[in-house]
């Protein structure tokens, strides 16, 4: 989220008024600090940031290499067209 969308929506809520030197950027940054001090300090979150990172990762690569150029389709839709003949669907 946004430092400028945090500060928008703490004005539309007619939320007490802040001192001028108050910092959306720093309080953000502290906060993110906090946040990844927790993470880092948990095994069980750790486990849980790796597999999404092994998901991103997967996916990115996935996307890099694509459809190989020799991929034919006629084949599978053969056999799934077989399949369903024989299953009787």
């Amino acid at each position: 989220m946004g430092t400028s969308l945090l500060a928008n929506t703490w004005n539309s809520l007619n939320l007490p008024r802040l001192p001028d030197e108050f910092n959306w950027e720093q309080i953000s940054k502290r906060y993110l600090r906090k946040v990844r001090a927790i993470a880092q300090a948990s095994e069980e979150l750790q486990a849980v940031f790796a597999v999404q990172a092994q998901t991103l990762t997967a996916e990115g690569v996935q996307q890099l290499v694509g459809i190989p150029p020799n991929f034919d389709l006629i084949p599978i839709t053969r056999n799934r067209g077989s399949g369903i003949v024989a299953q009787g669907v």
